[in-house]
């Protein structure tokens, strides 16, 4: 899936945003639907962010905490920057840990 033979046809059959630069030249995506996505992809000071895959927590992280936390936020039982600072904390110590290994 990380060269334009493999990205391109997944994507369009996920529905998935392509990573690739080179995926604009295709005509699928060469509609008005996409043009901000390759616009983006295009500014140098936009990097595409990854997920922590790497971290054992990850698992946890995305299919439990973030869902639950960011529920309370959605509701107002807390705050962003509570949100925020419960997500850094558990994401930090989890990297540490990894680092640490």
């Amino acid at each position: 899936l990380e060269g334009p033979e493999g990205n391109v046809p997944w994507n369009k059959m996920t529905g998935a945003l392509p990573a690739l630069k080179s995926a604009e030249s295709d005509p699928f995506y060469q509609s008005e639907a996409f043009k901000g996505w390759f616009e983006e992809l295009g500014d140098p000071d936009v990097v595409p962010t990854t997920m922590p895959t790497w971290l054992e927590e990850f698992a946890f992280f995305k299919d439990s905490l973030a869902i639950s936390s960011g529920q309370k936020a959605l509701l107002g039982e807390i705050t962003p920057e509570e949100l925020a600072a419960e997500w850094a904390d558990y994401l930090t110590k989890a990297q540490q840990k990894y680092i640490s290994q």
